[in-house]
Parts: structure tokens; sequence; C-alpha cells
């Protein structure tokens, strides 16, 4: 397991491939954000060494006032290594590392679709306490009626 500060390149990457949407630039702006708060970011690796699962641990109100909650985002396994425990790894080596911080607690989202995750999720003690949805207009039709 690789724990740091920074996103590395290779955890980018395999987050980018799964997560992703856009070009150089959108990843750019994307680090940028991640980078807006402290976190931590954790890797795991396959058998044969390669980037398997990654997720950050965002740590905003870490200050004078005490260590307050950690947000779990950023999670993604490459679709070839799913459900073979890299995801597991990924999610108890942040809890760990939020443990020895003295975090109060943490929150995440997941999309109520995602069973896998909504599953993994579950299983290392989060339960759901709320929902919400996201709204958007109906899209505009054409002039023409087409």
């Amino acid at each position: 397991m690789e724990i740091s500060a920074e996103p590395s390149a290779e955890w980018l990457e395999l987050w980018w491939s799964v997560d992703g949407r856009g070009g150089a630039d959108e990843l750019a702006v994307a680090r940028g954000i991640l980078e807006g708060c402290p976190s931590l970011y954790a890797l795991v690796r396959d058998d044969g060494g390669a980037p398997a699962a990654v997720a950050r641990l965002a740590l905003p109100n870490t200050g004078p006032s005490g260590p307050g909650w950690g947000g779990l985002y950023c999670m993604a396994t490459r679709p070839d290594a799913r459900r073979r425990g890299y995801g597991g790894r990924v999610v108890q080596a942040l809890l760990h590392e939020g443990g020895a911080r003295g975090l109060a607690g943490y929150w995440l989202l997941v999309m109520a679709s995602n069973a896998g995750a909504r599953e993994l999720y579950a299983r290392a003690g989060f339960r759901e306490t709320g929902r919400y949805l996201y709204r958007q207009d109906r899209p505009k039709r054409h002039l023409t009626g087409c």
C-alpha cells in the first residue's frame, strides 16, 4: 500500500482512466481541485506491480479546532482488477490513516446504482444517511422539431 500527501502520476493515471471526463486540460483542472485541500492518496498494486485501485481521503477540517471529519473520494479500481479485494484494501488503509490522525468520522457519496461500491462501503462500516437527486433541464428541442 502506498500513501502519499499528493497524487502521484500513477495515481492520477488510474483514477482518470476510470473516472475521467476529458483530456489533459480537464485533468489539470481536476488535479487543481484535488489539491485544493489537505488530502491523503492511497494506491494499491496488483501482484504484477501495476496500480490496481486508488482513493483519496480529503482532510478539509484539520486545524486548531481538531481533526474533524474526512471525506472518501476518487475511489477507482481498474476494471480487470475488480472483485479481488483491492478496493477494500484502499478504503481500509485510508480509514486507518484517518484513525491515526484522530478523525471524528467520515463521509462519502456513491451513486445508488453502483451496487458494487455500496457493498464495499457497507463492509467497511458505512451506512446510508441520505439521498439527493441531480436535477437537469429537459433537453431543448431544436426549432425544427427534430
